[in-house]
């Protein structure tokens, strides 16, 4: 695996990401001498396996968007709805007894 510095990697830039296209092989960047990231090419494979698993998480918001809709209809229906012992009238609270100041 190649190192390049920090500074390199910031002058060079797509030059560096040329190189990992062509030869398919990862770039380790390092800072002070030390690791700091790599960079790997990417395959296809990888991509159509997020291509797959965004579409999979679009289709599954769609069912969860589908069943809220659903329920926000049934809980809208269920607060129109008053109970036949909820028809009389309601039960007055008791006076609070007033405090004494002197």
């Amino acid at each position: 695996m190649k190192n390049v510095s920090i500074s390199a990697l910031r002058a060079d830039c797509f030059e560096l990401l040329r190189q990992v296209e062509k030869t398919k092989k990862p770039i380790r960047i390092t800072r002070f001498g030390q690791p700091l990231a790599e960079i790997h090419p990417c395959s296809l494979n990888s991509l159509n396996c997020d291509l797959a698993r965004a579409a999979r998480n679009a289709r599954d918001i769609e069912i969860i968007n589908r069943n809220a809709d659903r329920l926000n209809a049934e809980a809208e229906d269920a607060l129109e709805y008053q109970a036949p012992w909820d028809l009389d009238e309601p039960k007055k609270r008791p006076a609070r007894k007033k405090s004494r100041t002197r």
